[in-house]
């Protein structure tokens, strides 16, 4: 068999390993969401060993990312980089808040409410996202099949 994405192999064994070990971890000492994410782990290992060993599945991947970029782009121009990882600066921004500011009512309702917009902003994402991505694919298999 032959390796035919070398960074796809190596990222997933790094990255798939220590989530692995982490999750297997957190089994052995009975936290309830280990199981989640011990799912989660077998899947992204799977599915990265298997992009690195299959020439269809690396393409196809690649034409993914490729498409998904492009609608990023298309949508919010100068700030598609850091679209994908706006959450997480919202999560940053509400911790920051807390640390910051003492806890009182208004502080923690305040942080509740922009953490409520943080899940509010990845659901309405993942949502365009998925809908841009199938809209994209059947354009770009419709135009491979007229060519």
């Amino acid at each position: 068999m032959k390796v035919v994405s070398w960074k796809t192999l190596i990222v997933t064994l790094i990255m798939g390993g220590g989530l692995l070990y982490f999750t297997v971890r957190g089994c052995l000492n009975k936290e309830p969401a280990s199981l989640l994410w011990l799912c989660l782990a077998i899947y992204l290992i799977a599915k990265g060993i298997f992009v690195s060993f299959s020439a269809e599945a690396y393409k196809d991947d690649k034409k993914r990312a490729a498409i998904g970029k492009r609608l990023y782009r298309e949508k919010f121009g100068i700030f598609a980089p850091i679209m994908p990882y706006l959450h997480i600066l919202i999560i940053l921004l509400d911790a920051l808040l807390v640390a910051i500011f003492p806890p009182t009512m208004p502080i923690k309702i305040l942080g509740i409410l922009i953490l409520m917009a943080s899940v509010i902003y990845v659901f309405c994402l993942s949502r365009w996202f998925t809908k841009s991505m199938k809209a994209a694919m059947e354009q770009e298999t419709n135009d491979t099949l007229q060519a």
